[in-house]
């Protein structure tokens, strides 16, 4: 296969440390509990990231021991901008922000701006007027943070109930715990099915779905806090196997009006309600109903205004078990097709479908697995996988034809690949270590 390499920011971005001459060292416990991060951790740029909407890319390290931002453009040898941490605190110190003691992880929401929390203030930078400002900031306790860009509005939770956080320290409430057991914003179902968090915000920032979790009817379980002293005991809702389990419910809070919107999932109560997924319109939200026996799924669409079903896009059984990790993958600026991810056929790949529940075809097949969708080709035409096609021992990057289902591969080297594309998908930076390899960084054109 012929590649494309980036000579000036190839060299520029290789990391390779450690095995190069192979060494004897005796390690000490020490070594190996208390500074294994340091000193047995392969070393990588950290914070390795694409800059919104922008060819370039950015990560931390060091110069002098000092942390310092660095931004690259794909075709450049020499950074095209740089940020200090130095710097930084000084920015922070005028604004009476107080200094950070390492580079706080950043995440670019425009083209020349990111964003990061200091403690309960979330400050944005402009890189090109070198400009620090205080966006937003919480006054009382809060967790589970979800910020959704480019606005940063923040959804949190207090107390067991969700709210907003938006500019300037305002607080939108979207739903208050009624009593002890009533639970909102947080991740349902023992973070099953691929479950992380309970907030999801629509694609314009629009809409705010969210979990609402009942678990009065759950027992508790005697939990030890060790990390008081003497050890306490702290009980927390746990259903046992065979037990009754909490019941979750999908809200759809409206910013505009104020309004929340139930959707109607119907019965039994106890069902896995997941993978929820909204349509690049924000007029329909995607959620994947499983009954308790986990073995039959039903993917379902439901209309936003209303709350109610529009109808069953396909149905799944398995006689063992189905365990879907995630939601649908949606076309570019086309809200009636999407790829979906399955085992249906023994192994995981890629199947097609239309909204309106007809299967168009299965894209991806064999003895092999797709790991991971990388994304959907802005053409509408390929899609980016992860897949273990050459050896179940490796993850290559792949690009997949969606109408004639050709191949190709993207990463050579046998191990393991842990990929980033950029926004226009003409570049990716490729994190690859296998047994001999602790640690390379590259980059190269798709």
């Amino acid at each position: 296969m012929k590649r494309s390499f980036l000579p000036t920011v190839f060299l520029l971005l290789i990391w390779l440390f450690g095995s190069a001459i192979a060494q004897e060292k005796t390690l000490t416990l020490e070594d190996v509990i208390l500074h294994r991060r340091e000193k047995l951790t392969p070393k990588k740029p950290a914070q390795l990231q694409w800059v919104k909407d922008a060819s370039q890319f950015s990560y931390v390290d060091e110069i002098d021991s000092l942390p310092t931002l660095f931004v690259f453009d794909v075709k450049g040898a020499d950074p095209v901008y740089q940020l200090s941490l130095e710097q930084l605190n000084a920015s922070l110190e005028e604004q009476g922000g107080g200094e950070v003691k390492k580079f706080p992880r950043v995440t670019w929401h425009r083209k020349n701006a990111f964003y990061f929390w200091k403690g309960d203030s979330l400050y944005t930078y402009a890189i090109r007027s070198n400009e620090l400002r205080l966006h937003s900031y919480f006054k009382e306790e809060n967790a589970h943070r979800d910020v959704q860009t480019p606005e940063l509005k923040v959804a949190f939770t207090r107390d067991n109930g969700l709210y907003i956080l938006d500019k300037a320290g305002k607080v939108i409430p979207v739903a208050m715990s009624e009593e002890e057991g009533i639970v909102y914003g947080e991740s349902v179902h023992r973070n099953e099915f691929g479950i992380r968090k309970g907030a999801f915000w629509s694609p314009k920032g629009t809409y705010l779905a969210f979990y609402r979790k009942d678990e009065r009817m759950v027992t508790d379980y005697p939990y030890v806090d060790y990390e008081v002293r003497p050890a306490a005991a702290k009980p927390d809702k746990y259903p046992m196997a065979g037990m009754t389990n909490h019941i979750a419910k999908i809200g759809i809070f409206d910013l505009k009006r104020q309004q929340t919107v139930w959707l109607e999932t119907g019965e039994p109560e106890d069902q896995y309600l997941t993978n929820i997924t909204w349509g690049p319109k924000e007029k329909y939200l995607y959620v994947a109903q499983i009954n308790r026996d986990q073995n039959h799924l039903r993917m379902i669409r439901y209309e936003v205004q209303t709350g109610r079903p529009v109808n069953t896009i396909f149905e799944e059984r398995d006689s063992a078990y189905i365990d879907p990790q995630v939601g649908p993958f949606f076309f570019h600026d086309d809200p009636g097709q999407f790829l979906w991810l399955s085992r249906r056929d023994g192994w995981n790949h890629l199947y097609w479908y239309k909204t309106g529940g007809e299967l168009i075809k299965q894209v991806s097949r064999g003895s092999w697995e797709v790991t991971a969708v990388q994304r959907i080709g802005k053409d509408n035409k390929s899609v980016f996988v992860t897949a273990t096609k050459s050896s179940p021992l490796n993850r290559d990057l792949y690009r997949i034809d969606l109408r004639s289902g050709a191949m190709t591969r993207l990463t050579a080297e046998s191990g393991t690949h842990r990929v980033q594309l950029s926004d226009k998908e003409k570049y990716f930076l490729d994190e690859f270590s296998n047994l001999k390899t602790p640690a390379t960084v590259s980059l190269y054109r798709t």
